[in-house]
């Protein structure tokens, strides 16, 4: 059926196409526009890598807190100083690595987080329980992990495509050793820290590189570029994986060492929630398993079905994949199969195709409804640019479907917020075949459709176009924060 509707949607395009729709676009936002490219660096991973605590995890889609912390200014500016019943909850549909869940909790915020990608919900849950940690046990788990690793059994294969060349057969054996001894210890989030730290030098000791729509080969007699994880131009053995998961060790033993060593605070002023005694309203808490009553929480749930309770949360701050072909699946498969949170290649390929269609193996939609001029004049372009045996139909169907899916996204997210909540959403715009997508313009209009106002467009970051693009695109691109508010009446308005 899903296939059919394809078809038709896609026969039902122009046949001409004249840029206006997207420039008419343009000009109704313009007077919304604001440049703020003091964040520009932001919006990526980099900066967090100084900040302790979020220098934990290589998650390479990650924004930095920072970023999170300006949004936050914006959104909720009175917040200073009140804590408690009062905080308004935050909730990220798209977790990630929880930078958005952690700068709430900075601020005494509770917070509420989602993520279909089960290594994404480890993360966060592992990173918003720090405060629990002790560092004394995190070292006593490490050690005993790297001092009996080899009396385990371990493994030199994973049934994952990359696995094939990303490991030398003595680090994927001594990786699966060590997280089988860590299995052994006590539950909680002790062992998990030592876990995820086992899992965040994967790319580090492997011939891997997340660069791309996945994740690339750099074997030891390939180029070098400084500071890339995996490229270090040697043979990885066992040695390079005690010394790479020693080091991230050190880094989780250390920050918690110092935040100890700080009378109640964290990092960057983090305030401990844990006797603070706040409710955390979600819906279908059953169903999903999340207390009922909790400070910080994340859950494994597909954010365009799932949503936290109606008119429960002040504020929400998240970034979706963007439409560029970046596959997730793909780029964590190693840490999906070793953390076993995929069992093997069928497993990561059902998760592919749940996964918010950014990717060019994203399915089709059962039925297209969203009607913007804006998009079907991208679509019908880049449709009439089409050249036998390219990627243009599985990019035209890739961007179909993602505006379709954050329809859904954004309608649960209206209803989730209570009037004059606030969304800070952040998007990168793309360009296919020489045609500009402007993709955070279309996600105002589709939030406008779902009865939010918006309120303006911070451009954080000019970006260029991919070199195979340079020749025919006829515009650089842009980082977004969208930054839309529902309106204080609780009456939904939907927009023509």
């Amino acid at each position: 059926m899903s296939d059919e509707a394809w078809r038709e949607y896609r026969q039902a395009l122009p046949v001409t196409v004249a840029d206006s729709a997207r420039t008419c676009l343009l000009q109704e936002y313009v007077p919304l526009m604001k440049e703020r490219l003091d964040l520009g660096r932001h919006a990526g991973a980099l900066p967090r890598t100084r900040e302790p605590v979020y220098r934990w995890v290589r998650y390479k889609e990650a924004y930095s807190p920072h970023l999170v912390r300006e949004i936050l200014d914006e959104l909720v500016p009175k917040l200073s100083g009140r804590q408690g019943h009062d905080s308004p909850v935050l909730y990220d549909p798209m977790a990630g690595s929880g930078t958005s869940l952690l700068v709430a909790a900075e601020r005494g915020m509770p917070a509420l987080g989602a993520d279909l990608m089960p290594y994404a919900t480890f993360i966060t849950s592992v990173m918003i329980r720090w405060r629990q940690a002790d560092p004394a046990l995190v070292q006593q788990v490490a050690d005993s992990a790297l001092s009996g690793y080899d009396a385990m059994p371990g493994r030199e294969r994973l049934d994952v495509p990359a696995a094939r060349w990303a490991f030398a057969p003595a680090v994927a054996t001594t990786l699966t050793q060590l997280l089988n001894v860590v299995d052994r210890a006590a539950a909680g989030v002790n062992r998990d820290l030592v876990r995820l730290a086992i899992l965040s030098a994967v790319e580090q000791v492997s011939y891997t590189v997340k660069d791309g729509i996945s994740v690339r080969r750099r074997l030891p007699d390939g180029p070098a570029r400084p500071g890339r994880p995996g490229q270090q131009r040697k043979a990885m053995d066992a040695a390079d994986v005690i010394a790479g998961v020693r080091q991230r060790v050190g880094a989780v033993v250390e920050d918690l060492e110092q935040a100890r060593s700080v009378s109640g605070r964290g990092p960057a002023g983090a305030r401990d929630l844990s006797e603070k005694g706040m409710a955390l309203p979600v819906s279908a808490s059953a169903r999903t398993g999340l207390p009922r009553a909790a400070q910080l929480a994340v859950v494994q749930a597909d954010a365009r079905e799932w949503g936290p309770a109606r008119e429960s949360c002040g504020v929400v701050v998240f970034s979706p994949p963007y439409p560029n072909r970046y596959d997730y699946s793909a780029i964590y498969q190693l840490e999906l199969a070793l953390g076993d949170f995929v069992s093997g290649a069928a497993e990561l390929r059902r998760l592919r195709k749940e996964l918010l269609r950014s990717h060019l193996e994203a399915p089709p939609r059962d039925e297209y409804r969203v009607e913007l001029p804006a998009l079907r004049e991208f679509l019908a372009a880049v449709n009439a640019s089409r050249v036998k045996g390219d990627q243009s139909g599985r990019v035209l169907r890739m961007v179909a479907g993602f505006f379709e899916d954050m329809t859904d996204v954004l309608l649960r997210v209206a209803e989730a917020l209570r009037p004059g909540g606030s969304v800070g959403l952040v998007v990168s715009t793309q360009t296919y075949l020489g045609q500009h997508l402007p993709t955070d313009l279309l996600l105002a209009e589709v939030g406008r459709s779902v009865g939010l106002e918006v309120q303006a467009l911070w451009v954080v970051r000019l970006k260029g176009v991919a070199s195979q693009q340079r020749r025919i695109a006829r515009s650089s691109g842009r980082e977004t924060v969208l930054v839309m508010r529902k309106p204080p009446s609780s009456r939904r308005r939907s927009r023509q």
